[in-house]
């Protein structure tokens, strides 16, 4: 049995930091509804759901904290911002991050002959 089996973290707002990965274990949504009431009155109360990802996603890096939001980063460079009070996070390891986003990643274009690109030739 392996004693060193790498597990996601669930992470309490205060413990995100820059440089970190993390992925959404759940997030919760409030919804206004309408219950019928014995009387005749209709009555609204706030419905609370949790939720977990339909489609597991990619890590996603920590590039900024300030909460309760975090601003992370996904494998396309794109930044979102995450509310932490109505999201749960997982910290995921650095190790299986990357290995997990790796075949996402657009493939350098390397130059064979040498010879700079037209934008660059000016420079």
């Amino acid at each position: 049995m392996d004693t060193n089996m790498i597990m996601a973290r669930s992470l309490a707002p205060e413990d995100i930091n820059v440089g970190m990965y993390v992925m959404t274990l759940h997030s919760q949504h409030q919804y206004l509804m309408l219950r019928d009431n014995a009387i005749g009155d209709d009555e609204l109360y706030i419905q609370q759901i949790v939720r977990r990802p339909c489609e597991p996603e990619l890590p996603r890096k920590v590039v900024g904290v300030c909460l309760p939001f975090v601003v992370v980063r996904n494998h396309n460079r794109k930044t979102e911002m995450l509310d932490t009070r109505s999201v749960r996070l997982a910290r995921i390891d650095n190790q299986v991050a990357k290995i997990a986003i790796k075949p996402h990643l657009k493939p350098r274009e390397a130059k064979s002959d040498g010879k700079r690109c037209k934008c660059c030739r000016s420079k």
